[in-house]
């Protein structure tokens, strides 16, 4: 389940980094929506790992 919504996750900051371009927002916009993402897999997988 983890795996599903990092992927999901990642999707989603792909559409996130098209629509800062669209949006012509300045370049360090693409680096907090990049950063908020790998955080967000981060947690999915910490939070969905298999518990000893």
């Amino acid at each position: 389940m983890g795996t599903v919504l990092a992927g999901v996750i990642v999707i989603a900051v792909g559409f996130g980094v098209a629509l800062v371009k669209a949006l012509r927002l300045p370049n360090y916009a693409i680096a907090a929506v990049v950063g908020g993402g790998l955080v967000a897999v981060g947690l999915v997988r910490y939070f969905t790992r298999p518990k000893p």
